[in-house]
């Protein structure tokens, strides 16, 4: 019975309109799935996050990031405390990304969707409207756009599409990486200040 459906969704595309809710089920549970048989696997892609953070935050820090932070939103950034923060955010990225890519399992994947959405996703819309607020080029917009924010939402789509984490579970994490995103703009550029 799978491997009829996987004959089915070959010829007419992930979304077989000719496949039985059982056919589907027994097709994704065989890992027959056109997603992950082509390579869009969540568990491959995710690999794509750390790809894109390093060169966004070299050019961040060659680009005067730290610099423009200290001068147009008034806070105190030098390129000590981002090169050694960045640095902290990427061990983690990958000791994430690994772990989840290794054990498959759901917390893996939350906690790798919350920490990536903190520093990409909400890192990207931070650019944006940072650069909107302040009037003024916040560097490596066009980077964190172009790049980020596109991997964000291929991966959000992978993981809800392949039902690695329920709506609920995905929105929670996204919910906690704006938190974690939130802590960090607190403590690394305005010392804890209120």
């Amino acid at each position: 019975m799978a491997f009829l459906c996987h004959e089915k969704i070959a010829q007419a595309g992930p979304h077989c309109l000719n496949c039985t809710a059982t056919e589907r089920s027994e097709t994704i549970m065989a890992g027959l799935d056109t997603d992950r048989t082509r390579g869009w696997d969540f568990w491959r892609i995710i690999w794509l996050m750390p790809a894109v953070f390093a060169p966004h935050i070299a050019a961040e820090y060659y680009g005067g990031c730290p610099d423009w932070v200290t001068r147009v939103m008034g806070a105190s950034f030098n390129n000590l405390a981002f090169a050694l923060n960045n640095l902290a955010f990427m061990l983690i990225l990958l000791a994430l990304t690994f772990w989840a890519s290794r054990t498959r399992s759901r917390m893996a994947a939350f906690l790798l969707i919350a920490w990536a959405s903190g520093n990409l996703f909400w890192d990207a819309l931070f650019h944006i409207f940072g650069t909107v607020f302040f009037g003024s080029y916040f560097p490596r917009t066009v980077t964190a756009t172009l790049l980020y924010f596109p991997i964000s939402l291929w991966v959000g789509w992978s993981a809800l599409r392949q039902s690695v984490l329920s709506p609920a579970a995905f929105a929670g994490a996204v919910a906690v990486g704006l938190g974690l995103m939130g802590f960090v703009i607190w403590y690394g550029l305005f010392h804890f200040a209120l």
